[in-house]
């Protein structure tokens, strides 16, 4: 009988050690971890001179949702009387989207429904404006289509055998593991001595 009191506790001593171990040592393990990725394709990459009364159209199909950013930059770098071009986008219909009659731009829109898109660069005088010629500008323009790609990796991490949320718990029931062997070790050893 105190044999088997001394067994038991030998037995808790051990699984109380083994869950104290697990809830501790860390093991590499395999997982895929995603990763967002921007991507962008140029649509329209160029230099180009937009003549004095004149326009240059680029068109490009893009469909509903695409994100595009616009980037163009006057390199004339002569402030000329007369004031800049106007910049447009249009669709199918050739309702206009987007005005802007600054020199520069940066910015970016999100294409509201499929078509076919045309981008204007007008320098086309004002005909309300009799006094006022305008110049030859050295344009450089930049369409680009962006968004972003969902990649995985497989990442080699280190996790202890019982998940992290459970580790404490388990902790606690290895310590009290421990001592409940300790006890019934002590309690068959204290009457009878001569087992060990």
């Amino acid at each position: 009988m105190r044999r088997k009191i001394v067994f038991i506790g030998v037995t808790l001593l051990a699984v109380g050690i083994v869950t104290i171990i697990l809830s501790l040592v860390q093991l590499p393990f395999q997982e895929q971890e995603s990763y967002d990725v921007s991507q962008s394709s140029k649509l329209i990459n160029e230099s180009f001179i937009l003549p004095s009364g004149g326009t240059i159209n680029r068109t490009v199909i893009l469909k509903e949702g695409d994100v595009i950013n616009i980037d163009y930059t006057d390199n004339t770098f002569v402030e000329i009387i007369g004031g800049g071009f106007n910049f447009s986008i249009r669709n199918d219909q050739n309702s206009l989207v987007i005005s802007d009659s600054r020199n520069n731009f940066n910015g970016s829109m999100t294409i509201p429904f499929n078509a076919s898109w045309i981008f204007v660069w007008d320098n086309s005088p004002n005909p309300m404006d009799i006094f006022t010629t305008k110049s030859e500008w050295n344009v450089t323009a930049t369409i680009s289509k962006v968004w972003t790609e969902t990649t995985y990796f497989e990442v080699t991490k280190n996790h202890t055998i019982i998940p992290a949320e459970f580790s404490t718990i388990t902790e606690y029931i290895g310590i009290a593991l421990i001592l409940a062997g300790i006890g019934f070790m002590g309690l068959g050893l204290k009457f009878n001595p001569k087992i060990l």
